[in-house]
């Protein structure tokens, strides 16, 4: 074992994989109506040109964009409380081991080991407290950079990029 990693899943866990989660990536429905309304927005310059003028197109448009901007606001609020509200029947607590080839998790409460070969690992991201790694199946594995009770976070990190992931 290499490294090895425990915490246990608080408020500010969920703040930090939601945001993520929600913010950092687009999701498919996002992508459609952005599309979506640039296509419309391209339709009704094109059509009306002599009926509206562009700075009305244009400020209608950023309006679509600060709708989406407030449903994704409301989607990581939600998301955040009801983790929290999940976490608060029984906290879970998590442990975590990485080896040569692989990463192996174990939630302590539910007795459920995991274990995922580092080529199913597509991305490593990084926050303020917390390093994910991400698989192809969109599961967030977490490590708490405060809580390596084997090796430490910067360790870690030149271990994954040696491995060959960037942050």
């Amino acid at each position: 074992m290499l490294f090895a990693n425990q915490f246990t899943y608080t408020g500010e866990f969920h703040k930090e994989y939601c945001f993520d989660y929600y913010f950092k990536r687009v999701s498919a429905m996002e992508g459609r109506i952005i599309n979506l309304s640039i296509l419309l927005f391209c339709a009704v310059v094109w059509i009306f040109s002599d009926m509206f003028t562009v700075p009305g197109l244009v400020l209608s448009y950023l309006v679509v964009a600060g709708i989406i901007c407030a449903m994704k606001m409301i989607r990581y609020k939600r998301a955040v409380k009801a983790r929290c509200r999940q976490e608060m029947a029984g906290s879970t607590e998590m442990k975590t081991a990485v080896t040569c080839d692989r990463v192996i998790t174990y939630d302590v409460n539910r007795q459920i080991k995991e274990e995922f070969p580092f080529d199913k690992i597509k991305k490593v991201v990084k926050t303020k407290n917390f390093i994910f790694l991400i698989t192809e199946a969109q599961l967030y594995i977490a490590f708490k950079k405060d809580g390596f009770v084997k090796g430490t976070s910067e360790e870690f990190l030149s271990f994954l990029f040696k491995k060959g992931y960037r942050c």
